[in-house]
């Protein structure tokens, strides 16, 4: 496959579909240039195309390596301190807040770092390294609208079950919803721009 967005999505999808039929170990040999004529001409002393990444795996994995880096906001700490049903009611506000100020990416990875925080501090689980390790490209179609509907969604089964699933799921729509406004729309954010201090109220 090419080393390109469409060959990046193509190996997610056959390697899933491989999966489903019994086949785990499957291996990409990838090019090390955008595809196998580009390394043909790279070796023939021809200029060559570079291997190319995928916008949004790439976005995603950024995000995550962000919020990993991100120490725990005194907000986040003072959330957690008081138990899961702060942590939870915090999570929630931010999805409100996110709800009430559309197209907010900052207020996108305060929900996803607190989904983090309260899924390590009181569940014992590190959803971050799962959900980098099982996002695929090809399964992240929706547009933005959807990725809000999806939100409010996962928000609501959160509020039915604060377990580490429902914690995962909102974290993970929450980032796939900033991809979106990063690769669709050029809204990056970084994560700490915020003080969380101003809702501690």
């Amino acid at each position: 496959m090419d080393a390109d967005t469409a060959g990046i999505e193509a190996v997610d999808r056959f390697r899933d579909e491989l999966a489903a039929k019994g086949y785990s170990d499957v291996v990409r040999i990838s090019p090390a240039h955008k595809d196998w004529n580009e390394v043909l001409k790279a070796r023939n002393g021809l200029s060559a195309i570079p291997a190319q990444t995928h916008p949004k795996l790439e976005a995603y994995h950024n995000i995550v390596a962000d919020l990993r880096c991100s120490e725990s906001s005194s907000y986040a700490g003072y959330l957690l301190s008081k138990g899961a049903g702060s942590a939870v009611a915090g999570i929630l506000r931010e999805v409100g807040r996110y709800q009430a100020e559309t197209n907010n990416s900052q207020q996108l990875l305060n929900i996803a770092s607190l989904c983090a925080l309260a899924a390590k501090d009181l569940l014992g689980g590190d959803i971050l390294h799962q959900l980098a390790l099982e996002y695929k490209p090809y399964t992240d179609k929706s547009k933005l609208k959807s990725h809000v509907d999806e939100l409010a969604q996962c928000a609501v089964a959160l509020r039915q079950s604060t377990d580490v699933f429902a914690l995962k799921n909102l974290a993970d729509a929450a980032i796939r919803a900033a991809v979106c406004l990063e690769v669709e729309y050029g809204m990056a954010q970084k994560l700490g721009s915020q003080d969380f201090s101003l809702f501690m109220g």
